[in-house]
């Protein structure tokens, strides 16, 4: 019967996203309609090839949308509170595409296919959300991101309570009320922390017998419990995710018992060196996250605040990569698109680049800042012919490419890129394989030397049984590469122009003559057309790859550079300036994509 449990109905909806904002009338209005269902871990909602005759909304726990495939159903998708499913099959007529398994036990609000259609038609703020979520997960589908569903109830494990793993909890509660969009329920079961909540927690006093109380009654919550807790296998099989804290012994007991209990649950092993099970998925934080709480407001620029925001981020969906695009010298304003994202505290947990924007993005994965990438690249190219240019034969080559390879190992040393402060991928290109390879391992001084070795102007890099060349041939931004390794959101920095009105050959000119040849030659040589010429051909070449991979991205910051050259390495400051501006302006729209709620597919 429509309406059964309406008060209760009413007291979920207000804690929804896409509902708490709706008028009590309207929510009047979808409770009065709507009727109230309980489903047990393992029921299923509906099948995949039905008839889709009511709309399901999670109130709480967690509901699997399942796929048929060759191996029979596959999970493709979990849905949390907040998240609805059946829309689609209501709007086409069409059967039902997946099935719908509760995840955890579950409530839901049901909607039979008439009162559906007829509350998108009276309530245009539901439609206009159904319609906005439809779309990003058909977006979400063209760019192949796997679907992914925001945790409700996290559950952190430690050994006996002691200050130190009472500390990080705390730290990690302060830094996943700050990157969520709703309140975080703390709730510190096993050791009584008399610290004061930080901006965003909120401290509750007793622990439910089971987590589906916790789910229905708070978006997002977080459960410290002790290992030697007897509800602790109890809830360890029904949480949405799991931290096993490990700092208090680097064997990784924590993590080993919790894995034993649910092999196949969200586990995180989180400690402050690194563990011995590199196949599972760990975290490193800094040290400094036993001692003092929060870190995230008390010392936000740290490197241990930024360590719990980026493990926060991961947890909820939202781990942001930055893809740097090449661009020659016009990829200099990456400097000022970073300088403005310092200014406004955006911060990205996985960076990608190409060419200039490779050699660009490895500084900032390093962990320099934009005034230190300022200080290194204005003596390199204010004197580019001192600095870069280092004429020989030309049997392969313009140039011999010593004068780049030192410059490049005297910034970044012998570091391997897996050591880096985030983790970076750049792109090359194989002449051997005629491949894109993308280079997320190595010594870092050798993926740069190959992602910038333009060819023609620079020799290939021998790399085993590969030939190495400009990764700007192949994949100038590369929105897809950090798709692939795991971004939830990724804003692209796009510096290559649609026109080079500053290009200009001589193609009149003569031969040069027999006599005194190679210093003519040289002198050629020393002329930036060919080297102009060279680049922009590369550059227009990718002009389709880099809109393809545009579309993959959700936010784009595109610098105004047509007056400048690829080769314009003298005007460094306007080009700075350039992409610090481009970047203040797309600002709003970057912001919006970072803060978006995770989407999935039903």
């Amino acid at each position: 019967m429509p309406g059964t449990g309406e008060p209760e109905l009413l007291a979920a909806l207000r804690r929804l996203p896409h509902f708490a904002e709706l008028t009590p009338e309207l929510l009047s209005l979808v409770a009065a309609r709507a009727r109230l269902r309980t489903a047990s871990r393992g029921d299923v909602l509906c099948r995949a090839g039905e008839p889709g005759e009511e709309f399901f909304l999670v109130i709480g726990g967690a509901v699997c949308i399942a796929v048929p495939s060759a191996r029979g159903e596959e999970v493709v998708a979990e849905l949390g509170a907040g998240e609805w499913f059946g829309e689609m099959a209501l709007i086409t007529g069409e059967p039902r595409s997946a099935s719908a398994i509760a995840g955890t036990d579950a409530k839901l609000a049901v909607l039979a296919r008439t009162d559906f259609l007829e509350l998108v038609a009276q309530v245009p703020a539901l439609g206009l959300a159904v319609s906005h979520v439809l779309s990003r997960r058909l977006r979400a589908r063209l760019q192949g991101r796997p679907p992914r569903a925001a945790p409700s109830v996290v559950l952190a494990v430690t050994t006996a309570p002691n200050a130190r793993n009472t500390t990080l909890v705390a730290n990690l509660a302060a830094a996943l009320a700050g990157e969520s969009d709703c309140p975080l329920a703390f709730l510190d079961h096993a050791g009584g922390s008399s610290m004061a909540p930080a901006p965003g927690v909120k401290v509750l006093g007793n622990l439910p017998t089971d987590l589906t109380a916790l789910r229905a009654a708070h978006r997002l919550a977080l459960v410290r419990v002790s290992m030697t807790d007897a509800r602790a296998p109890l809830f360890v099989k029904d949480a949405d995710a799991v931290w096993a804290l490990d700092v208090d012994d680097a064997s990784g007991a924590v993590s080993a018992w919790v894995r034993s209990l649910a092999p196949a649950a969200p586990v995180t092993g989180i400690s402050c060196e690194p563990l011995a099970s590199p196949e599972q998925v760990n975290v490193t934080l800094d040290a400094s996250v036993l001692e003092a709480a929060p870190l995230v407001q008390s010392a936000p620029r740290s490197s241990a605040a930024r360590g719990l925001r980026g493990l926060a981020r991961r947890l909820l969906g939202r781990r942001a990569g930055l893809a740097l695009s090449a661009g020659g010298a016009k990829g200099l304003a990456h400097i000022g698109v970073l300088r403005c994202f310092e200014r406004a505290g955006l911060e990205f947990d996985l960076i990608a680049g190409t060419s200039m924007g490779g050699i660009i993005g490895a500084f900032t994965a390093m962990g320099r800042e934009s005034r230190a990438l300022l200080r290194a690249f204005g003596p390199f190219v204010g004197d580019i012919r001192r600095t870069l240019l280092d004429f020989g034969l030309p049997e392969v080559s313009l140039l011999r490419g010593e004068k780049k390879r030192a410059a490049i190992r005297e910034q970044v040393g012998e570091r391997d890129i897996r050591d880096l402060a985030l983790p970076f991928w750049t792109v090359a290109a194989d002449l051997v394989s005629g491949r894109e390879v993308v280079l997320g391992s190595g010594p870092l001084w050798q993926a740069l030397d190959a992602t910038s070795a333009i060819p023609g102007i620079f020799p290939p890099v021998a790399a085993g049984e590969r030939l190495l060349i400009d990764g700007w041939v192949v994949n100038p931004i590369p929105v897809d590469v950090l798709r692939r390794q795991g971004a939830d959101v990724v804003v692209a920095v796009d510096v290559a122009a649609g026109v080079d009105p500053t290009l200009k050959v001589d193609v009149a000119s003569p031969p040069v003559a027999a006599a005194g040849g190679f210093q003519r030659l040289r002198q050629r040589l020393a002329n930036p057309a060919i080297v102009r010429l060279v680049m922009r051909a590369m550059e227009v070449a990718a002009r389709e790859r880099t809109l393809a991979n545009l579309a993959l991205a959700d936010a784009c910051v595109q610098p105004d550079l047509v007056a400048y050259s690829v080769a314009d390495f003298s005007r460094l400051p306007e080009i700075v300036e350039r992409g610090e501006a481009a970047a203040e302006q797309a600002l709003p729209a970057i912001r919006r994509a970072l803060r978006r709620p995770v989407e999935t597919s039903s």
